[in-house]
């Protein structure tokens, strides 16, 4: 009995890192901005997103090492700390923490938001 609960426990432990890992070397790499919104209202109870452009160097490069190199809409670089817990990241650059929320994770693309923007991204 305490075998086949000790192979259980240890099964499912492989499973649950080796899908951590997986989802962390999708997001490791250098993301570029495509495509910027920011959700503005429309009438008292109604929201959408308008698109507020974005430069062609604008982007996101989230390492291996946790470490996050970031470069704005007007060129500026900063670097600094990544963490991710299920569907959020967590930015810590110059004692700021911001958070962004994954909607969309694939090979070759990422969606999130933060706050009132959404960030469309290809690498």
């Amino acid at each position: 009995m305490k075998a086949t609960t000790l192979i259980s426990i240890t099964a499912s432990l492989l499973i649950f890192f080796s899908c951590n890992h997986k989802q962390k070397t999708l997001l490791s790499k250098k993301w570029e901005v495509t495509k910027m919104e920011k959700k503005v209202k429309v009438m008292s109870n109604s929201y959408t997103y308008v698109d507020i452009g974005s430069t062609n160097n604008m982007s996101y490069n989230f390492m291996e090492n946790n470490e996050i190199r970031i470069i704005t809409k007007y060129g500026s670089k900063l670097t600094g700390k990544w963490f991710r817990n299920d569907s959020l990241i967590t930015v810590n650059i110059k004692q700021e923490t911001k958070e962004f929320k994954i909607l969309n994770l694939t090979d070759k693309n990422l969606t999130m938001t933060s706050g009132k923007f959404k960030f469309y991204l290809k690498n």
